[in-house]
């Protein structure tokens, strides 16, 4: 189901902005490119998030949460990262590029399963050593869920 970001996840990503911005994120980690998930609540995430930074901003077909066949083990969520992480290093090796998605994808494609699961609005920092393999890197940069609660956005 692709549907909209909700009023809370609305909430959530514009206080992560405002935490961004102050920490001049993208300057200091030196943005050069924001992918995204193609679906809705992810387009939309990102759009408040990063929607007028000046860095280019596109869709990637691949990231998105879990296909049908994926859910039912027809496909292998593991064989789409891996060819992710194959087409991130191709084409984006040496650049630091933002991905904007889905938690269980994203646990799947930087190997992060069990009790370490990625909250939403989530910053969270890895470096792609190869074609396959991630690694954590800084960790999280900046928390997402619960820990947006109680700040105030702009």
């Amino acid at each position: 189901m692709d549907s909209a970001l909700t009023k809370e996840g609305v909430k959530m990503a514009r206080i992560q902005r405002q935490v961004l911005l102050d920490a001049r994120f993208l300057e200091n980690y030196n943005i050069e490119l924001i992918l995204h998930s193609p679906l809705k609540r992810a387009q939309d995430t990102c759009v408040e998030l990063f929607g007028d930074c000046g860095i280019p901003i596109q869709s990637h077909s691949q990231l998105y949460e879990k296909s049908r066949s994926e859910y039912f083990g027809v496909d292998s969520m593991a064989l789409r990262a891996a060819r992710v992480r194959q087409g991130l290093f191709n084409d984006y090796n040496a650049k630091n590029v933002v991905l904007v998605g889905h938690g269980k994808f994203f646990q799947e494609l930087i190997g992060c399963r069990g009790t370490n699961r990625l909250e939403n609005c989530e910053v969270f920092h890895c470096i792609l050593v190869d074609a396959s393999r991630i690694v954590e890197g800084q960790g999280t940069l900046f928390p997402g869920g619960l820990g947006l609660h109680g700040q105030q956005s702009s």
